[in-house]
């Protein structure tokens, strides 16, 4: 009986995996591709470049040496900020609401968020959109000053209390 190649078996369905610290030795990328996986996610807004590199070889090799053929899609993130400090440590934002974003080493209030690292004022464009939470929170920008590096919001989609 004639054996079908290995390239053949694999199913139909692409099966897409995002690798992580416990994920990316070469060993584990192995494992993997032969459980079934297809395609490898970096996510870019982790990690070191050096890291991703190290992963993108791992997973290039396990390809190579099981003869599977194996995809790597690169998640390149946009710009990101963290805010800063806040006193009270958590408050809720209603639809409506006004808040200052800036660049400003201050201590956060519902009326005023620092965000780091420096920069929200030029990455800024007014009527432009703002995501807070992972996009629970959005804010419409109404005006940017960027001698005090300030971006003044009003809140589009909040969190209500409770």
């Amino acid at each position: 009986m004639t054996q079908v190649p290995r390239i053949l078996q694999r199913p139909r369905t692409k099966i897409v995996a995002t690798l992580g610290p416990r994920s990316n030795s070469y060993d584990t990328i192995c494992e993997l591709v032969l459980a079934g996986l297809s395609v490898a996610r970096l996510n870019l807004s982790h990690n070191t470049l050096d890291e991703h590199e190290r992963v993108f070889r791992n997973v290039r090799k396990a390809s190579e040496d099981l003869e599977i053929p194996v995809g790597i899609m690169v998640d390149i993130p946009g710009p990101k900020y963290r805010t800063g400090p806040q006193s009270p440590g958590e408050f809720y934002l209603e639809p409506g609401d006004r808040i200052v974003l800036t660049s400003r080493d201050v201590i956060g209030s519902p009326e005023i968020l620092g965000v780091y690292p420096p920069g929200v004022h030029k990455d800024s464009a007014i009527n432009g959109n703002i995501l807070l939470d992972d996009g629970a929170i959005e804010l419409n920008v109404l005006d940017i000053d960027r001698e005090l590096m300030d971006v003044s919001c009003e809140v589009v989609t909040g969190q209500q209390n409770g």
